[in-house]
């Protein structure tokens, strides 16, 4: 998934990791709500209680990618992403301050289904008329301002983004100030300016060391350019995740280290076991790190049996199947 091949690496709230060549890809994060508004909306009674497996549960906020790839773990059901908001702006037509968090969360499924930034917006206006129904000196929640960044992202707003971004820079809470930069990156590369998105990827993890988004980014960013032991060093600690786990592979593949990689494809297979970039890469290593004609040419067998993007895959796979029938006569000879 983003073993970021060419993809629109993940970010907070929003972006994903990337993955592997083509497609552009997602991801997807939690980001903690506010610190000032840890003492609201907390009522046993709210409605968040009948959302919390769905939404935003424990009270944190559901964050996904901008974009969507089969290719990713981190992916995106708009559909039903649109059917969740819609069941979840149902029961707040008429939500009061205690709703903030809920009010927020239907921001963002908004967003993860595609709505106009219009309607998000409508949505982060109803918060704040109830915020200033309680004190006037109140403004909008910093993750309100963060989902107006996000979407104003996703429909390609630069302009808006930045006056978003910029609004929630002094924040207190490392969460948010990480993901505005991992946000920031996303920005920069879209625009292309890959070295200042990275830079941005970076800056995101002085705030928050372990913050995912910003980790997938850079390590499938470093793994796309030669850069292995970056990799390594972004997606070890993500290795419960077969998409990260991947990455983790193919960096091992660069550092030539052939028994590594066929100890992690185990682990990728008994995880994801339709998962073709790993797939193809597992048999090729098998091949060409441990010279095992025989089961290599099985195992690009499967790869091509296997339905679903990406397609290419599957063209390589016999073309490396056909190299291998030389080789093999080649030693019969």
């Amino acid at each position: 998934m983003i073993v970021i091949y060419r993809v629109l690496l993940c970010f907070l709230t929003i972006l994903g990791a990337s993955c592997a060549s083509g497609p552009k890809s997602i991801n997807v994060s939690t980001l903690e709500e506010d610190q000032e508004d840890d003492d609201e909306g907390k009522d046993s009674n709210s409605k968040s209680a009948a959302y919390s497996g769905k939404v935003s549960a424990n009270n944190k906020l559901l964050t996904f990618s901008i974009t969507n790839s089969p290719l990713s773990s981190f992916q995106v059901d708009r559909r039903k992403a649109a059917e969740l908001s819609n069941e979840l702006e149902s029961d707040l037509k008429r939500a009061t301050a205690k709703e903030k968090r809920e009010l927020v969360a239907l921001m963002g499924l908004k967003r993860l289904a595609g709505a106009d930034l219009q309607v998000v917006f409508n949505i982060a206006r109803k918060i704040i008329l109830n915020e200033l129904k309680i004190d006037i000196s109140r403004s909008i929640p910093e993750s309100a301002m963060l989902e107006l960044a996000l979407t104003a992202i996703q429909k390609r707003n630069f302009s808006m983004a930045d006056h978003w971004l910029g609004e929630i820079s002094g924040s207190r809470n490392k969460r948010v100030l990480a993901a505005a930069d991992t946000a920031r990156g996303m920005i920069e590369l879209l625009s292309d300016r890959l070295p200042e998105a990275l830079y941005y990827w970076n800056e995101a993890l002085k705030h928050f060391r372990n913050f995912e988004p910003a980790r997938l980014n850079i390590g499938f960013f470093a793994l796309k350019y030669g850069d292995f032991e970056t990799a390594k060093k972004m997606l070890g600690n993500m290795q419960n995740d077969w998409f990260a786990l991947t990455g983790v592979l193919q960096a091992e593949r660069l550092a030539n280290r052939p028994k590594k990689v066929d100890s992690l494809c185990d682990r990728v297979k008994s995880k994801k076991k339709t998962y073709k970039p790993a797939l193809f890469s597992c048999a090729l290593n098998t091949y060409q790190g441990l010279g095992q004609l025989d089961k290599a040419k099985e195992e690009l067998s499967k790869v091509a049996q296997v339905d679903g993007p990406p397609t290419e895959v599957d063209e390589k796979a016999f073309i490396v199947i056909g190299r291998i029938e030389e080789e093999k006569g080649s030693k019969a000879k």
